[in-house]
């Protein structure tokens, strides 16, 4: 920090400090973003500005010493994070509580399914509990950029198999919780690229804090 304009500087070492660390403060309703990914927006007047017109506190440090402003003011983060993408295209990471999951009438959580399956097998046989416990943690790339509803319904083993030794690609169906609605999704582990498609829509995601607009 170090290197910030002076008045920069000196709003960071006037600001509160919490007692608590950064996922204490999220149980607690709080929402906020890295210091080190926000310390970038501090070189300029009005990124400075934009930062300034929000409450925060600054966290305790977590426990790979990371340290976050957080603040109640989800309406104002929201302003913020919008103008960062109006401006540069990409925002930081934010630190905030996972909405409750609210599994619809009609949607059961299903044991995922596979296919494009090699003759003779069975998609019960590639789901063992090894193949599973990989697939949930690759899957979690998925939850992070989509949101904690999104359930594993489908992939394609096939694609997968093909892919593994030169890079995951992983491709499949998804089902959002709160409303029912299938995504077709795809994720590059060469690129860092998850993309997820629905009727009608499309969207392309990076990895959190990835900053990559390409």
């Amino acid at each position: 920090m170090t290197d910030l304009p002076p008045v920069a500087q000196r709003w960071l070492e006037q600001l509160i400090t919490s007692t608590r660390n950064i996922d204490s403060l999220v149980e607690e309703g709080f929402q906020g973003c890295s210091l080190q990914d926000l310390l970038p927006w501090m070189d300029e007047g009005p990124g400075l500005a934009a930062i300034e017109a929000i409450d925060w506190v600054k966290s305790q440090p977590d426990a790979d010493g990371e340290v976050a402003l957080m603040t109640v003011d989800a309406e104002g983060l929201d302003r913020l994070l919008e103008w960062m993408l109006e401006t540069r295209g990409s925002c930081p990471m934010v630190y905030a509580p996972e909405p409750d999951v609210v599994l619809p009438d009609g949607v059961p959580l299903l044991r995922p399914t596979a296919y494009n399956l090699p003759e003779g097998m069975s998609s019960e046989e590639v789901f063992d509990d090894e193949f599973s416990e990989n697939l949930s943690a690759l899957f979690s790339a998925i939850k992070d950029s989509y949101g904690n509803q999104a359930h594993l319904y489908r992939i394609d083993y096939g694609q997968l198999v093909e892919t593994i030794e030169h890079g995951l690609f992983l491709t499949g169906q998804f089902i959002d919780l709160n409303d029912g609605e299938v995504f077709d999704f795809s994720m590059d582990a060469i690129n860092q690229r998850i993309r997820y498609q629905s009727t009608g829509r499309y969207h392309e995601s990076f990895p959190a804090g990835s900053g990559t607009t390409d």
